[in-house]
């Protein structure tokens, strides 16, 4: 089973530090985890990462079109979700 979870970054903060907490700690076999931040990876990012859990960055900002990043994240979602890739 592959859980997605999606997070506005992954800076230190509450529920940022929560989700990292989580995923560390549920280590399940059966259970893919990937996790998508809408800015950039940041340190729990890396952490993350290093912990074997996929982790992408859709680097939205201020001048990052809107559509485009819709698209990115459907697009995401249909890869990791439908297809399971």
């Amino acid at each position: 089973m592959r859980v997605v979870h999606i997070i506005t970054c992954l800076d230190v903060g509450g529920a940022e530090t929560m989700l990292t907490r989580l995923l560390l700690s549920a280590a399940n076999p059966g259970q893919d985890q990937v996790v998508i931040s809408l800015k950039d990876v940041g340190p729990l990012g890396l952490q993350l990462q290093q912990h074997g859990v996929t982790v992408y960055a859709m680097h939205m900002g201020a001048s990052f079109s809107g559509l485009k990043a819709f698209i990115r994240l459907v697009f995401l979602l249909r890869q990791n979700i439908v297809t399971g890739k």
